[in-house]
């Protein structure tokens, strides 16, 4: 056979489709407490990203908002075929929301299950849980908590960095943690 050749693009590679207001989601984490803001500035200090959007195969997303999962079809957003005005930004009326649930803390990051895409690892700053979704993935079936043992005297100082799913498995996860 002949070898593939491969050539560089000029120009966007990637070209954007659809936007939304800023405010038509807030994916701002809040917090209330002492404790939950001194843990959002020693992430902001130290680089901990949030992962407060994911998606699946079919086109589906999860939106972290406060203490809450919001959960949309981004299919008929980004259908400009029959909307006439695709160059203006959608706010939240027009965003396909396909249903809501709430969660018991506020949400750093989320990761669907490589090999279930019904599982849905989602962690804070000190809790994870593994969410389990109905089979319109539009709702929760299942949360179950995932118990986290930290030193009593480092509480304060420890943080949940980031969650994942073991490789090859729909029920090992991995948690990461670190003490600043």
């Amino acid at each position: 056979g002949k070898p593939l050749e491969i050539t560089p693009l000029n120009g966007k590679s990637l070209v954007s489709i659809r936007s939304f207001k800023a405010n038509s989601v807030n994916t701002k984490a809040s917090f209330d407490s002492t404790t939950d803001r001194i843990k959002k500035s020693v992430a902001s200090k130290n680089d901990i990203s949030r992962r407060p959007i994911v998606a699946d195969f079919r086109g589906r997303v999860i939106i972290a908002e406060p203490c809450a999962l919001l959960f949309c079809s981004m299919f008929p957003s980004i259908n400009v075929r029959h909307n006439l005005n695709k160059d203006l930004p959608l706010d939240r009326a027009q965003l396909c929301i396909l249903g809501t649930a709430s969660v018991k803390f506020n949400i750093i990051g989320m990761q669907f299950c490589p090999e279930n895409n019904r599982h849905l690892l989602v962690w804070g700053t000190t809790e994870v849980c593994v969410i389990v979704l109905n089979d319109a993935c539009d709702s929760i079936e299942k949360t179950i908590e995932l118990e986290v043992e930290l030193e009593p005297h480092e509480c304060d100082t420890e943080y949940l960095l980031k969650g994942m799913w073991f490789p090859g498995s729909e029920s090992i996860t991995v948690v990461i943690f670190g003490t600043f």
